[in-house]
């Protein structure tokens, strides 16, 4: 426990000095529901309507946080072979793996709280119970945290499978919110940002914020789906790079 705690500070550390993960995981986020989605937050109905809104910006937090600081660094890290390296050190993988995924929740967790924090005291709705609910988000998606180590186990470059990946999010994420969530299906649910946003959701239900239908099967298949995912990549993450020796 004591060697996972000292790599996640050491990589917090590095992290935190990287300022593009802040512009990719803050500033942009701002950007788009400041500047170019300003229309549609201004035109909302109610202050609920616009929290809805902004839960989908927590899932493209979070899915950008995992995708780029645990699935791609986590294969950077063994095409560079430092993977192999940090793991001697710490005697297992494990510490390094658990590491990772800490620092990114961590850093997913400061981001939402600066992108949360500035967009609701402008349209004056900040409440410390939102930030409650944000938290609980985070965790209950621990399970795609873990799944994203399975960027780590593609035969593949890492600057090849990053382009494709952060490009093919756009889709995914505007594929997710345009489906009409009174009509969504089974399969929806598999949709990561979709997940993400049915948990924020669904929490607000139980806060007693929303009306809607908690869907618990759905809901409990894609947990159990992307938690198989994640101990399969994180178990099956080999430490030498197919690519690079």
């Amino acid at each position: 426990m004591r060697r996972t705690f000292g790599f996640s500070l050491l990589n917090l550390k590095m992290l935190l000095f990287e300022k593009v993960a802040f512009v990719w995981t803050v500033i942009f986020p701002l950007f788009i529901a400041l500047v170019m989605q300003r229309g549609v937050l201004d035109s909302t109905s109610s202050n609920l309507d616009m929290l809805k809104y902004m839960f989908w910006f927590w899932a493209f937090i979070i899915i950008s946080t995992f995708l780029n600081g645990i699935g791609l660094q986590s294969a950077r890290l063994k095409e560079s072979g430092l993977l192999k390296t940090y793991t001697l050190i710490a005697g297992s993988k494990y510490p390094i793996i658990f590491g990772i995924v800490l620092t990114q929740v961590a850093f997913a967790i400061l981001s939402l709280v600066i992108f949360t924090t500035i967009l609701t005291l402008i349209y004056d709705i900040f409440s410390f119970k939102l930030l409650i609910l944000m938290l609980i988000t985070v965790f209950i998606s621990m399970p795609l945290a873990f799944a994203a180590f399975g960027i780590a186990l593609l035969p593949v470059q890492v600057s090849s499978v990053s382009t494709l990946l952060n490009i093919l999010m756009y889709p995914v994420f505007l594929i997710a919110i345009n489906v009409d969530l009174k009509h969504i299906g089974f399969l929806e649910f598999f949709n990561p940002f979709t997940f993400i946003y049915e948990i924020s959701l669904n929490m607000g239900v139980l806060f007693g914020w929303f009306q809607h239908e908690v869907l618990y099967v759905p809901l409990s298949i894609s947990f159990l789906f992307f938690g198989i995912v994640g101990y399969i990549s994180s178990k099956k993450l080999n430490l030498i790079s197919v690519l690079q020796r």
